[in-house]
């Protein structure tokens, strides 16, 4: 079956402009190389905390992929930055957090500093798609409190009455979609 030009879907992320903050090259390299196969149309790379927030201030940015740790500092760090600072512009932004720290109290940290999803690495292109649609296409309310600014964290429809299935040395992407999940 041949597909003419015509037929073709268009990519949700046409008209879309990104944010990669990562200090590891190899790791932002892979990820552009993901968001171009995605057909986003602005790709921006920041590689320290200055130069992310210099973006921020500067650019229109629809989603932020940020790694846990950018150079000395934390992608925390940033995202409180985002989320909380006078100077911030984009408060609301959606944030994705990478990382291949998947302790539940990392995961709790990250979730309570208001990024909307979190991402464990090794990345997969369909694990980053399928957080991308999350952030950017899901109907969540967005929440300023003095404890907490950022995406409404309830997302479950009912009570969880699986096994207990975290291991001690870290989660796997289903187990921190659970944590993102908690109302708590």
């Amino acid at each position: 079956m041949v597909i003419s030009a015509n037929q073709m879907v268009a990519s949700p992320f046409l008209q879309r402009s990104v944010l990669i903050v990562d200090q590891d090259g190899f790791t932002a390299r892979l990820m552009n190389q993901v968001l171009l196969s995605f057909e986003f149309e602005h790709i921006h790379l920041a590689t320290s905390l200055d130069k992310a927030v210099e973006i921020i201030q500067t650019e229109k940015i629809d989603v932020i992929l940020c790694d846990w740790l950018i150079n000395e500092d934390n992608g925390l760090a940033f995202i409180d930055f985002v989320r909380r600072d006078p100077e911030s512009t984009n408060r609301n932004v959606p944030i994705i957090l990478y990382t291949g720290f998947t302790e539940v109290s990392r995961i709790i940290l990250a979730r309570d500093a208001g990024v909307s999803e979190i991402l464990a690495k090794p990345i997969a292109p369909h694990q980053v798609m399928k957080k991308l649609d999350i952030a950017l296409f899901s109907e969540r309310k967005f929440v300023k409190d003095d404890a907490y600014v950022g995406p409404d964290r309830r997302r479950r429809r009912g009570k969880f009455d699986g096994q207990e299935r975290r291991g001690k040395f870290g989660l796997e992407q289903d187990q921190i979609d659970n944590v993102m999940s908690d109302k708590s």
